[in-house]
């Protein structure tokens, strides 16, 4: 699950808690993703990573795959990972690239 659409844990991430009573496991599971992320000057990272929102995603696709040359998905997707993380990037690339090219 993308994590921009995860409202618990972005609930708690924006110091809120959780929005509804949840099981032993699934609390566990949302504790354990809280302690992952973390706002960094109103960017959200993990690790050093930035994750981007979901309507960001495809225009910095573009941008390295057509400063690099429209060289196609594995070289789009090495400059993508150097700096950013989000759930299912690997396929938004594919797709993406697919429809530049």
């Amino acid at each position: 699950m993308d994590i921009w659409d995860d409202q618990h844990t972005m609930a708690i991430l924006n110091g809120g808690h959780i929005l509804v009573e949840c099981n032993l496991q699934e609390n566990t599971k949302i504790k354990k993703r809280t302690l992952q992320y973390q706002w960094d000057h109103e960017k959200l990272m993990f690790k050093e990573l930035w994750v981007l929102r979901p309507d960001e995603r495809k225009q910095l696709i573009l941008n390295p795959h057509e400063e690099i040359g429209h060289f196609g998905e594995g070289c789009t997707l090495a400059e993508v990972n150097k700096q950013y993380l989000w759930h299912n990037r690997i396929e938004d690339v594919k797709s993406v690239v697919y429809t530049y090219k």
